[in-house]
């Protein structure tokens, strides 16, 4: 039984989860088990529940520095003495952060895959100089502690690890779990109050990241043109405050949606009519691949990778074009109709997840079933 120790899942249920949550419950678990390391005191994770019931087991046994003097260190050393089924580790991530020092235990003992695996093309957050400085000092290690660099996309590659090689391991979803049906949409429009709206749909966290405002900004340009229109916003963050008072400033209650946070966003993706990510970078944005295998028209920024664009049904546009031309463009979308058959676009793009575990299941047993 070969067990993968997994670094980077968080409460909410987003990119990074879905990818982990996708694999996980697509590979051949009487052969691979998944694990995952906390920090101590971590609040419960998204899909925490599903995974103790697949078979794996969550640690909260991880220490910062700065909460004991080199008990990080340590305490990740009698981990993995304590856990020696454990075979490899995989850490997920934003940036090179701290809990890298996981990887460089894990190589110092002798732990054979040991994965650092992008996400993402941009920072989420202003770094600090000394995290500057722990991530200038962490690449320099990279071919020399890690056995595998992974990425999401080429940008997230390049952004991560700069000239280093890395190898892209695709996003690949469950094309059929997120298949349009004609009667949850009837349901779930019925009980959002939505069955006569242009209904335009988002999924993403209220961060910087995913540029909420924004979003709200050319929903307004959009319903100034047409009333009937309604925004379905799916997801939570830190940038919630802002959402709402920007809703009530411009009086638009009762015209967007806020469903929060979900785990399963399938019956949204059926409720809606076109789907929009006004991202200010995305490492991938596999929402955008949920929404087209829902057959959803889609209208997202340039700063997302066009590797994106699955059935050639995604439209790109520059933040900078003005949100009057946004409106008019999303507009045109109330004449799209949904696209059908879409899994055959998937698999020849590999994006499907069968082709994604495929290359996953490969690295984790480096050949050795």
């Amino acid at each position: 039984m070969i067990r993968i120790l997994h670094i980077g899942m968080s409460p909410n249920p987003g990119g990074v989860e879905n990818f982990v949550m996708n694999i996980y419950r697509n590979i051949d678990r009487s052969k691979i088990q998944f694990d995952f390391l906390l920090d101590h005191n971590a609040s419960k994770i998204a899909y925490e529940d599903e995974i103790i019931s697949l078979g794996g087991k969550i640690y909260r046994s991880y220490y910062r520095r700065k909460e004991f003097f080199k008990k990080g260190r340590k305490s990740i050393k009698t981990f993995l003495k304590q856990h020696p089924e454990i075979t490899g580790v995989h850490m997920h991530a934003n940036t090179i952060h701290p809990m890298f020092k996981v990887l460089e235990v894990a190589k110092k003992m002798g732990i054979k895959v040991r994965i650092l695996h992008s996400h993402n093309s941009n920072y989420m957050t202003k770094l600090k100089l000394k995290d500057k400085l722990y991530e200038k000092c962490a690449r320099k290690k990279l071919d020399y502690i890690t056995t595998n660099l992974l990425a999401c996309s080429e940008e997230a590659g390049k952004w991560m690890f700069h000239t280093n090689d890395f190898q892209v391991i695709k996003n690949g979803i469950d094309v059929d779990r997120f298949k349009f049906n004609q009667k949850i949409r009837n349901k779930t429009r019925q009980e959002l109050g939505l069955s006569e709206n242009f209904v335009i749909g988002h999924v993403g966290r209220m961060n910087y990241q995913k540029n909420p405002i924004y979003l709200l900004e050319v929903f307004k340009c959009i319903h100034q043109k047409d009333n009937n229109s309604r925004l379905l916003y799916v997801g939570d963050g830190d940038e919630k405050d802002k959402v709402k008072k920007y809703i009530k400033d411009n009086s638009l209650e009762g015209k967007v949606i806020l469903a929060g946070a979900v785990k399963d966003t399938y019956k949204y993706f059926c409720a809606m009519d076109v789907f929009f990510l006004p991202s200010r970078f995305e490492g991938l944005g596999i929402v955008l691949l949920e929404a087209q295998a829902n057959g959803l028209k889609c209208y997202t920024t340039d700063m997302v990778p066009k590797e994106t664009n699955i059935i050639g049904n995604v439209e790109y546009i520059g933040l900078n074009v003005e949100k009057e031309k946004w409106a008019e463009e999303i507009l045109k979308g109330k004449n799209e109709k949904r696209k059908e058959d879409v899994i055959k676009f998937f698999e020849q793009a590999e994006y499907d997840i069968k082709s994604t575990v495929k290359e996953i299941q490969k690295i984790y047993s480096m050949g050795k079933f």
